[in-house]
């Protein structure tokens, strides 16, 4: 194709090179690496009755989690599995959450952590432990991601074993 000098042809090959810019731009920001479960780290660390959960962004991108940390099975991202005897118990009460929203997430830098302090006897009452040694293991999947094009994937501690004393 050629263009001329004249006005129309001037607005022609503007237009042309704003979308092949526009073209490029959004093709450099679309092609970015998807994010997924070895780009964060889920640790627990157990201090008598009291359990820090830390979330570590281990990738060289930021990456956009629930700050929540609500166990509340609707909204929550952080899901107990415990195992007492060999049998898995269950959540048994109910949390009360607030609704998520954009203010629920946080863009996690690369090379930092997120976490926070959970007591143990209220998990316990939550979940029906019985007995005196239990096993835990805890997981993040946020099941609202998508609606907030957060991460979506599924990250797990390594499992600990608790005991009353």
């Amino acid at each position: 194709m050629v263009f001329t000098d004249n006005c129309e042809g001037r607005k022609l090959k503007i237009t042309c090179y704003f979308l092949c810019a526009l073209s490029l731009l959004l093709s450099g920001l679309c092609s970015g690496r998807q994010t997924d479960s070895s780009d964060l780290q889920l640790t627990l660390t157990q201090s008598g009755d009291e359990l820090a959960i830390k979330i570590a962004n281990v990738s060289g991108e930021f990456i956009k989690i629930n700050k929540a940390l609500s166990i509340d099975p609707l909204v929550g991202a952080i899901h107990f599995v415990i195992k007492e005897k060999g049998r898995e118990r269950y959540i048994q009460g109910e949390v009360n959450s607030s609704p998520l929203s954009e203010h629920s997430y946080l863009d996690l830098q690369p090379n930092s952590f997120f976490g926070g302090v959970y007591d143990l006897r209220f998990i316990e009452k939550m979940y029906g432990v019985a007995g005196h040694c239990y096993n835990l293991q805890v997981f993040y999947l946020d099941k609202n991601a998508k609606e907030f094009n957060a991460f979506e994937g599924k990250i797990f501690s390594r499992q600990m074993e608790i005991c009353a004393k």
